[in-house]
């Protein structure tokens, strides 16, 4: 795992770029706050910091990792808010209220706008992929008994779609799978990186079928295991 690139995407995600530098500096402005005067949030702002720098350091950031981390975050971000609020009421007096209005406006409709485009980009993306799964699940049901054992890495729609046994990398839905990667007696890397726990997963169950991404697949095209299976067929998302 490169950690100096996993830093870079932890950071950018909160951090870098438009309005998350601003909402970055707040964080630091709470985190300052908390650390000076707030000795009842402080526990919670460690185990953020702990929470991120192990993540960042000793793993890596997946989608379902961050929301422990963005209730820190908010809270040292409201924190900062508060600070910033008072100092500009003491210098501005009567226009703060103006301002603060305008400010709040403007950044319900930025944040609107942002959220409705995400939404739109992730659902298009999302539809994709969940036809190319789908459609791989089906052909499979097709062709396969349900008993049979089909591998493969990402489970989860496909698995909604399908009707075989699924023997996982790296063996989330599967003891069997589990109990074959054990055996090799060290720790398994990411896939495609660490072709070699796949080869080993692939050779102690022997499924009827492997599904393979692109760079799965050209990682694993050398490997001796690939000889006993053939492309059936390519499905683009």
């Amino acid at each position: 795992v490169d950690h100096i690139q996993v830093w870079r995407d932890f950071l950018s995600k909160y951090f870098f770029g438009g309005m998350r530098f601003f909402l970055g500096l707040l964080f630091f402005l709470g985190t300052s706050v908390t650390f000076i005067y707030k000795y009842d949030v402080r526990p919670l702002l460690l185990w953020g910091i702990g929470y991120a720098v192990v993540f960042s350091s000793l793993g890596v950031w997946w989608a379902w990792y961050y929301p422990p981390f963005i209730m820190v975050y908010s809270i040292m971000l409201s924190l900062g808010m508060v600070v910033l609020s008072d100092f500009l009421r003491r210098r501005l007096r009567w226009r703060f209220n103006f301002i603060i209005l305008l400010f709040s406006c403007a950044l319900v409709g930025m944040f609107a706008y942002k959220t409705v485009q995400t939404v739109n980009d992730n659902m298009e993306v999302k539809m994709k992929y969940e036809k190319q799964r789908r459609d791989i699940a089906e052909y499979l049901n097709q062709r396969l008994h349900h008993e049979d054992v089909v591998t493969l890495e990402p489970l989860g729609m496909f698995s909604y779609f399908s009707q075989n046994r699924i023997a996982d990398y790296p063996g989330l839905a599967s003891r069997q799978a589990t109990q074959a990667l054990k055996s090799l007696g060290r720790p398994i890397g990411g896939n495609p990186e660490d072709s070699g726990a796949l080869e080993k997963l692939v050779i102690e169950i022997s499924p009827d079928a492997v599904i393979l991404r692109r760079s799965e697949y050209q990682a694993s095209n050398t490997r001796s295991w690939m000889s006993a299976y053939r492309v059936e067929k390519i499905f683009l998302p």
